[in-house]
């Protein structure tokens, strides 16, 4: 339950630091998915899933908002060159409401990470089989799992 739980610290560590302390917060789960390898298999999965699942998530955020960041670059200079001709009025509320989009998303992006995290959380903590997509699956590769460990 406790390696799902920090992502929190990710997120929070990523935002006071400008992204450099999210990178040092993914060892936190991979430090539990160590220490528990050989004493707790179920507690070595989910650590390992999670840790998986917070670097995925970083790296999908960073390539999202750097294609959202170019298109946003691309949109505004195409209204701007083209506002010389009168036209670019026709554009300047397709580039602001593709603006407010981008913002919207990078936003809601990790609130839907963290409310993924929260729900594996409470399956861990109540004994339940939780795997997120791929990562789960990645996870149980690497420890050689057959499948999701359960608790006893």
């Amino acid at each position: 339950m406790a390696a799902h739980l920090t992502a929190l610290v990710t997120v929070i560590a990523g935002l006071v630091s400008g992204g450099v302390g999210a990178v040092a917060a993914l060892f936190v789960p991979l430090g539990m998915a160590l220490y528990w390898r050989e004493r707790s298999p179920y507690a070595a999965f989910h650590a390992l899933q999670a840790t998986v699942f917070q670097a995925g998530g970083a790296i999908l955020y960073i390539l999202t908002a750097v294609a959202s960041a170019l298109a946003l670059v691309l949109g505004w200079l195409v209204t701007a060159a083209v506002s010389v001709a009168l036209l670019g009025l026709v554009f300047l509320p397709v580039a602001a409401g593709l603006t407010v989009l981008v913002l919207l998303v990078l936003a809601a992006a990790p609130v839907a990470g963290l409310l993924w995290v929260l729900r594996g959380a409470d399956q861990a903590f109540r004994g339940q089989a939780f795997e997120y997509p791929l990562a789960g699956r990645l996870a149980a590769r690497a420890l050689a799992f057959e499948a999701v460990p359960r608790l006893r």
